[in-house]
């Protein structure tokens, strides 16, 4: 298990031939646009409470991987709170 800084190329062609669970920084150009195009309707309901994900393969570095990401429903209304509290006028 490695925080985001593990994710670089570098790092996962030496950790090719190792399982490794890290976070992927949204940084990273491929995880960015899986963020931004994953529709609500394809995340699927997780047996926690208040959490929905969407497994996907990718290959980044020339190394393959299974992403998994994960939404979690408090997260995004304290998100929402905070947007709110900043742009009152909006809501």
């Amino acid at each position: 298990m490695a925080d985001s800084a593990f994710y670089t190329q570098e790092n996962l062609q030496i950790a090719k031939e190792v399982k490794w669970l890290s976070r992927v920084p949204v940084t990273v150009k491929a995880a960015k646009n899986l963020v931004e195009s994953v529709e609500e309707s394809e995340l699927k309901a997780s047996q926690l409470t208040g959490y929905r994900f969407q497994e996907s393969q990718q290959n980044y570095a020339d190394v393959e991987q299974r992403w998994l990401l994960v939404e979690s429903t408090k997260k995004e209304r304290i998100r929402f709170k905070k947007i709110r509290e900043k742009n009152p006028e909006r809501w």
